[in-house]
């Protein structure tokens, strides 16, 4: 019975819950970048587990990511969802992959996150992040498409940045081809972190450019 338990949490955990917090801009950063957040997430009502009426996780995770260059970087983290409601159960998540930024960019920066990861198969996650003159980016938003263990979660999300480094996430998803059948209704969380860079960042580089 716990078996069959810990399997239906990773199949909601994989189903719904999979949408990934993103601590992180659309602006590329050369260098490290590191850092990581906390998150509360949620799934609002399910079938599963017994009828249990909603799932929630407290979900910590580390970020380490390395720019080559302005545009081109790779992006790793790692974390693990910790229900609330289910007592027991520690369910790991992790994704690797790339990110790639429109090189110089002053206002507007746009950014794909392509990503292997767990309990997903994989995720895309395209941004657009709005950025000061001085090349602070203070507003990120994306969209989030991931393939995981059952057939997908659609998610959006904005992430507010009042100061270099800061990350306040809110975000919600939704399985579309699971509202109907097995009652799997949308999801939110919300979230707070800090990354820091160690290599050239952008603003230097936008000020390079104005001399």
């Amino acid at each position: 019975m716990k078996c069959f338990k810990w399997l239906a949490l990773l199949f909601v955990t994989g189903s719904t819950a999979c949408f990934s917090p993103i601590y992180d801009t659309a602006m590329t950063h050369e260098g490290f970048t590191v850092g990581g957040g906390v998150a509360y997430q949620k799934v609002i009502e399910t079938q599963w587990l017994g009828g249990t009426p909603r799932i929630a996780f407290i979900r910590p995770e580390i970020n380490v990511n390395y720019g080559f260059t302005n545009w081109f970087s790779v992006v790793g983290r790692a974390g693990c969802f910790m229900p609330i409601d289910t007592v027991g159960y520690l369910i790991p998540c992790a994704g690797l992959g790339i990110k790639l930024s429109t090189p110089g960019a002053r206002i507007l920066n746009l950014a794909l996150r392509v990503e292997a990861d767990y309990p997903n198969t994989f995720a895309l996650t395209p941004m657009i992040g709005i950025a000061t003159n001085k090349g602070h980016e203070f507003l990120t938003a994306g969209v989030q498409v991931t393939g995981c263990i059952a057939l997908g979660t659609l998610g959006f999300f904005v992430n507010m940045h009042p100061f270099k480094g800061a990350h306040i996430l809110v975000g919600s998803d939704f399985s579309p081809f699971y509202l109907g059948d097995l009652g799997l209704a949308p999801g939110f969380y919300a979230g707070i972190g800090y990354t820091h860079n160690f290599g050239k960042k952008r603003s230097e580089e936008v000020k390079d450019t104005l001399d």
